[in-house]
């Protein structure tokens, strides 16, 4: 409600990105930003985290909150996914444009397509 006027955030610590890569300068906070406009999010983007040891710990952390929380809930490590992120080529980032910048955007154009995001997941393949 607060954020009128279009603002970026940025540096988000580690907890609330599991996904994204720490900051070299200081690794309690993740290459991460959200933009918001009318107090609406308009984006979010993050480099991808590579590294799969710190990804596996991020989830078991994760989990281990969860369960804390709620000790009868089938909370796990998605161990697939840490498997993927070895295979994972360097330097690659997300962008997600959020629900309001879709909504914006199709009410200003109606005969623009949605754009539908492409999953990114692949099979790994053995090298």
């Amino acid at each position: 409600e607060k954020l009128v006027q279009p603002t970026f955030i940025y540096d988000y610590p580690v907890e609330n990105s599991p996904l994204a890569k720490r900051k070299e300068d200081d690794p309690a906070f993740t290459q991460r930003f959200e933009y918001f406009i009318c107090s609406h999010e308009f984006g979010n983007a993050f480099s991808e985290l590579n590294d799969p040891i710190d990804q596996r710990q991020r989830f078991v952390k994760q989990v281990e909150a969860k369960r804390a929380q709620e000790p009868n809930c089938n909370a796990q490590v998605d161990e697939d996914y840490v498997a993927r992120v070895r295979f994972a080529p360097y330097g690659r980032a997300r962008v997600r444009r959020g629900q309001a910048g879709y909504a914006f955007n199709r009410q200003r154009d109606h005969t623009r397509r949605v754009a539908v995001p492409y999953d990114e997941a692949q099979e790994i393949k053995s090298v």
